[in-house]
């Protein structure tokens, strides 16, 4: 039976000999403790990881189940908030092609709501891994996506504080203050797309199927793009406006002309949803691979030969 590739590098193979003691500073890949004089036989004082599997390299497989469930969860929130964000904007188009609309009040809510559980799954995704003993650590990617996560969780929150008084009284500041938040989104998103971009690349380099690190690259570059085009297309469909190069058209063509745009860039998010659930996959993959035993040594065979006399 063919073993896969993931299962090789989660499973080393026990050394025969007594290898000497580890000579450098070299940290455990589960918790960071300092393996430096221990044998490559033993395991982890700290954590019980075995030695081996700190020196076998910086794949995913080779860390503690801690972090790659940390990684797992944020690629599910991930998952799980751009499939809501692209239903809230396919449904705010079809929207647009009813006026008045019942569910119009509910879109910017439900919308804010997608959004912040991809912040989330950000969030966790920027994780430091405490053993990872590579030179390409984005420790700077990282804190930028963070800060980008919180920023954009406040414009959310303020966006949401603008619904509520929105219901409560009228206001002429409220029009204004949602087009500075909705801005201020939008601005955020360029750092946060960046860092996301770096720490995704980082984290599909360290999973031993190499077409991931491709996709995510072209994934994470092309998004925001088609993003921008969308969200300008779904404002220009529902407050009835048109750009100064193009004709004023009918609603009915701005919101077809939306629902193109939307139907394109849900083919590029669905793309990108399949990356992500295939990088989670394998990552559970691992998990399972781990935590299953390791088949035992088969017994030595006995000789059948008789004794010379």
């Amino acid at each position: 039976m063919q073993v896969s590739l993931i299962t090789k590098l989660c499973r080393p193979t026990a050394p025969t000999e007594h290898p000497p003691p580890v000579s450098s500073d070299h940290k455990c890949t589960s918790c960071g403790y300092d393996i430096r004089g221990l044998r490559p036989t033993g395991t982890c004082p700290e954590c019980a990881l075995p030695i081996a599997k700190s020196l076998a390299g910086d794949y995913l497989c080779n860390t503690g189940s801690s972090y790659r469930t940390i990684i797992s969860r944020g690629l599910a929130f991930i998952t799980c908030g751009t499939a809501a964000v692209v239903g809230v904007l396919c449904l705010k188009v079809v929207g647009a092609l009813i006026r008045p609309s019942p569910l119009a009040p509910a879109y910017d809510p439900c919308l804010c709501a997608a959004i912040a559980v991809v912040l989330a799954g950000l969030w966790q995704l920027a994780s430091p891994d405490p053993g990872y003993n590579g030179a390409h650590n984005p420790i700077a990617a990282r804190a930028v996506l963070r800060g980008a996560v919180l920023v954009m969780g406040l414009c959310i929150v303020a966006l949401l504080m603008t619904d509520a008084v929105t219901i409560v009284y009228s206001s002429p500041f409220v029009g204004p203050a949602r087009i500075g938040l909705w801005i201020a989104l939008l601005v955020g998103s360029v750092p946060l797309s960046l860092a996301t971009a770096f720490v995704l690349r980082w984290i599909a380099d360290r999973i031993p199927r190499p077409a991931w690190g491709r996709w995510v690259l072209i994934c994470t570059w092309l998004l925001p793009l088609l993003t921008v085009l969308v969200l300008f297309a779904v404002v220009n469909a529902t407050n009835g406006r048109t750009p100064p190069t193009m004709p004023r058209q009918p609603s009915t063509d701005r919101a077809a002309f939306a629902g193109l745009c939307v139907l394109v860039c849900a083919a590029a998010w669905a793309s990108c949803w399949l990356v992500l659930s295939g990088m989670r996959r394998d990552i559970r993959r691992m998990n399972k691979s781990t935590a299953s035993p390791s088949p035992p040594p088969p017994p030595p065979c006995k000789s059948t030969q008789s004794p010379q006399h």
